[in-house]
């Protein structure tokens, strides 16, 4: 599996954009705000049609809940947004 950002597709393009480096910067700024709030150094954010739609930061130690990943915290707010939108 290539995990490298600067990977082509099939159209011959740079993969990625600066939208989707956004996504990524928006995801680095919640690992970091929460490890300033003495939490774990992981943030993500769920990102459908271009919206940002859910986001997360992990809380498996200061909510004692060991699913409270920020993967999981994330897809979890966007189910939420996605219930109340529709």
């Amino acid at each position: 599996m290539n995990t490298d950002a600067s990977t082509i597709n099939d159209d011959g393009d740079s993969a990625g954009s600066s939208a989707d480096e956004g996504f990524l910067r928006q995801a680095v700024n919640l690992a970091v705000k929460n490890v300033a709030d003495d939490g774990g150094p992981f943030g993500a954010v769920v990102v459908r049609d271009g919206e940002v739609i859910g986001t997360g930061q992990n809380r498996v130690t200061s909510d004692h809940d060991p699913s409270a990943h920020a993967e999981i915290m994330a897809l979890r707010a966007a189910g939420m947004s996605r219930s109340s939108a529709g």
